[in-house]
């Protein structure tokens, strides 16, 4: 009877640990040469952008560093935004801007798109959580005085795209 009720709580614990892995979230970096590197989120301690690179610290001391210009696509929790060089975004259409970045209190998005068409923007962490969901007033503006100091995405919904544009808050 023992013996059953060990091989029951050891299986279970099992089953549980490999569900635990399945549920865990990646942080992705796709590099133009093809090369790619994923990072569990929960063994990231700190992505930082320094001097022209891109840095991933993770908890256990390790720490990858990325030239920006070599990165292609970084992607956290499915939201994925592109890097592109200046030739790259001379060649695209007219994108979406994002001032003043550092912003303090008030981000303005400046870009082209139909008249009539209401745009949806969102603030997005890190962790991919999104923290603000708005429609854009005439000005453009959204107000982002409560965030805390750091590294946001802002994904932004056109008529006619969808564009994520990172941006810091001081």
């Amino acid at each position: 009877m023992l013996n059953r009720k060990l091989k029951f709580y050891v299986s279970l614990f099992v089953s549980l640990g490999f569900i635990g892995v399945n549920a865990q979230s990646f942080f992705n970096v796709k590099e133009n040469s093809g090369g790619f590197s994923s990072f569990y989120i929960n063994d990231i301690r700190k992505l930082t952008f320094v001097g022209g690179n891109f840095n991933v610290n993770e908890i256990d001391g390790n720490s990858n560093s990325y030239e920006l210009s070599s990165i292609r696509r970084l992607d956290f929790n499915g939201i994925t935004t592109e890097v592109l060089n200046p030739s790259q975004e001379q060649q695209s259409e007219v994108r979406l801007q994002l001032y003043p970045n550092p912003v303090n209190e008030i981000l303005y998005v400046k870009g082209k798109s139909a008249m009539d068409c209401e745009w949806k923007v969102e603030i997005i962490d890190l962790q991919g959580k999104v923290l603000k969901n708005e429609i854009l007033n005439s000005l453009h503006s959204i107000n982002v005085s409560d965030l805390n100091k750091g590294m946001f995405l802002c994904r932004i919904y056109t008529c006619d795209k969808i564009e994520i544009i990172k941006f810091l808050k001081n």
